[in-house]
């Protein structure tokens, strides 16, 4: 079960930020726009729009890695903490755009946000998964 868990939500993130990073960066003139749509984004819409595909694909090269796996896991939680905490503040009433990438793009808000809530939880679980089994193997029973 922890192996598996670890494996969904490595694999999960890997696709998900491999498939958004490369749609940003194929559309980056549209995630550009959109960013320079929102109030509290535009002065940085620039920066955002290299960054955010940047990051995207610098995790899945963490993700791949296996002694950087759960730095990825980590850095994927912060990321969809980010991104969902983005989507409350466009659900508590601000009509900002959507500046996801690919598919997420046509996902209306209520879905979007429990797109992110269930994989921010998924990104945790593995998180806690990976980190249990670190620490059962520190710990080996002494021989008698």
């Amino acid at each position: 079960m922890r192996n598996l868990t670890i494996g969904i939500a490595v694999y999960t993130f890997i696709v998900l930020f491999l498939y958004t990073g490369l749609s940003k960066i194929a559309d980056h003139h549209v995630f550009f726009v959109a960013l320079q749509g929102s109030p509290l984004i535009k002065p940085y819409a620039k920066l955002i729009s290299v960054l955010v595909p940047l990051v995207e694909l610098i995790i899945v090269c963490l993700l791949l890695i296996p002694r950087t796996k759960v730095i990825g896991l980590y850095s994927s939680f912060f990321l969809m903490v980010l991104f969902t905490a983005y989507l409350v503040i466009i659900l508590s009433g601000s009509r900002l755009p959507c500046s996801c990438g690919g598919i997420f793009y046509k996902i209306s808000w209520k879905p979007h946000l429990y797109l992110n809530i269930f994989l921010t939880a998924l990104a945790a679980a593995g998180i806690i998964f990976a980190k249990r089994g670190n620490h059962q193997n520190r710990i080996r029973p002494i021989a008698g």
